[in-house]
């Protein structure tokens, strides 16, 4: 029923079927070309991630260096990759907390005043299009290789893409709401709680699904400050000894959780906007 409703839905899935064969295609196409120093085929087969790669993720449980020969089980790999997946999760989202925190509210707060407003912008525009991974060695000076800087990195780049967006968004309000608000007496606090929040978010939910997919680059890359458990841990692992498919298993599980959180996101944002009429189906 819900494919008879939808039929963008099957669209969706043979798009899916399509990269799924695509990938396994390509695999075999270059199965027999000469990968030098890897040790693995340049793009490992579905057989091969399932039957090799899985398994051996159960060689990166904690104090592992990750290089073990010895396979498990595909549960057991899956165990560990969820394992390692937790750490990443607490640190991803523990810094979009703090950075959604602070980049919206001091954006709200800022632009109560047009001459903060004015002020802001410029520096605001500085800092989202500093490169974020260039700031890696610099976090990794400050903060070591701590939770505390990994968090702190994660917030830096999504508090100054939310800064910039709220900022934007709140200008962007129609006046007349707010002076409709005003002929009516509210205060200055209840313009921005009845008519300015809501008002935001539906020019806001662009920033807010560009920070979720950015978060997740910035978050591998705090991990790569040396994290000793995380998925970007494992790709580190996996790259020191040149183990392709075991990459390719991380960067799957990261597309996994990705997709996910987008499709919670848009569902949420959904109901929040669900007064607005719907035009994307």
């Amino acid at each position: 029923m819900m494919l008879h409703r939808n039929p963008l839905l099957w669209i969706n899935i043979a798009a899916v079927v399509v990269m799924v064969l695509a990938w396994q295609g390509l695999a075999l196409l270059f199965a027999n070309q000469d990968v030098g120093a890897l040790r693995t085929p340049l793009i490992p087969g579905w057989e091969m991630i399932f039957r090799e790669s899985l398994p051996a993720m159960e060689n990166y449980r904690a104090g592992s260096r990750g290089l073990g020969l010895d396979e498990g089980s595909v549960m057991g790999g899956i165990a560990v990759l969820a394992d390692h997946a937790v750490d990443t999760c607490l640190r991803l989202f523990t810094g979009l907390a703090l950075g959604a925190l602070l980049g919206v509210g001091i954006a709200l707060l800022v632009s109560m005043s047009r001459i903060a407003r004015a002020v802001a912008a410029l520096p605001g525009h500085i800092l989202r299009t500093l490169p974020v991974l260039a700031m890696v060695p610099l976090v990794q000076v400050w903060f070591g290789v701590s939770f505390t800087g990994m968090v702190a990195f994660v917030a830096f780049g999504a508090g100054g893409l939310l800064f910039v967006g709220t900022l934007n968004a709140v200008a962007n309000v129609p006046q007349h709401y707010i002076d409709a608000a005003r002929s009516l007496g509210a205060s200055r606090l209840r313009v921005y709680r009845t008519v300015i929040l809501p008002a935001i978010f539906a020019e806001l939910q662009s920033s807010i699904v560009l920070c979720l997919a950015l978060s997740w680059s910035i978050v591998v890359g705090a991990e790569f400050l040396g994290a000793q458990s995380g998925l970007g841990f494992i790709q580190v692992q996996a790259k020191q000894f040149a183990l392709l498919d075991r990459m390719v298993v991380v960067a799957l599980v990261f597309l996994l959780f990705s997709t996910v959180i987008y499709l919670a996101f848009d569902r949420l944002s959904r109901f929040l906007l669900r007064w607005q009429p719907d035009t994307r189906d």
